[in-house]
């Protein structure tokens, strides 16, 4: 499920918007969901949520709370959104490159169906390569995560309990120690902050006073005699993006 935000200030845009990616997506056999919102201030309330977005169409030039300044608050969130900026005309390009915005479409353009077909095609290849799925055989049973939707594993009682972005009420558990799941996940950008806690990078926002401080406004401490290492291997993945 490839799930869509379009956040415009714009009712008729927003839904000829829709329109443009529903074809794409039924026209390449995908599934997906796509939900509207009408301002910034709207789609950041959200939060946490924001974990479950893959993709998210951002207006510029809003009201209030402009397209720039929400990217910025999504990317607290969610640091492997695609965002993908929508303007009358291109004036943000160095605010875009700082928020990673993977493109620009302008709006009164002659060739905008093309230019979203270009892009969807642009994201849809990089998720494909991004997705890495594995299989664990949990106690409650075989099933495959994408390796990006785990937050973290906690080693628990010779257990591990595996935290992740969906909201299900599975419990993933898996017994395993985390040695093992380190050599496993450590290609995958996954860090070992703590003898029981293996953290996905990808949701670690700040690495301050002993802790690991994750989007899912989760706190994990990290032993003093590990810290100054945990925080090198932060800073070199972050350096990568």
């Amino acid at each position: 499920m490839i799930r869509i935000g379009i956040c415009d200030d714009e009712n008729f845009f927003q839904h000829n918007l829709r329109e443009h990616i529903e074809k794409y997506m039924i026209q390449k056999k995908l599934s997906y969901e796509i939900n509207l919102f009408s301002s910034g201030e709207e789609i950041i309330l959200l939060n946490n949520d924001l974990l479950q977005y893959d993709i998210i169409f951002l207006d510029i030039n809003m009201n209030e709370l402009n397209g720039i300044e929400t990217a910025k608050i999504i990317r607290k969130y969610n640091k492997s959104i695609f965002l993908v900026f929508i303007t009358a005309h291109i004036s943000h390009s160095l605010e875009g490159y700082k928020v990673n915005a993977i493109r620009y479409l302008l709006k009164d353009n002659h060739t905008f169906k093309e230019s979203i077909i270009e892009c969807l095609d642009t994201i849809i290849k990089e998720m494909s390569s991004l997705k890495v799925k594995i299989n664990f055989n949990f106690i409650e049973g075989l099933k495959a995560l994408h390796v990006e939707d785990i937050i973290f594993i906690e080693s628990h009682l010779h257990k591990s309990e595996f935290y992740t972005v969906k909201n299900d009420s599975a419990k993933h558990t898996l017994r395993m120690k985390l040695d093992e799941l380190e050599e496993k996940l450590t290609a995958h950008n996954f860090l070992r902050i703590h003898q029981s806690y293996l953290v996905n990078m990808k949701y670690i926002t700040q690495i301050t006073n002993y802790k690991a401080i994750l989007s899912t406004n989760i706190e994990l401490p990290i032993p003093k005699i590990n810290y100054r290492n945990v925080k090198k291997q932060f800073i070199s993945h972050k350096g990568e993006f």
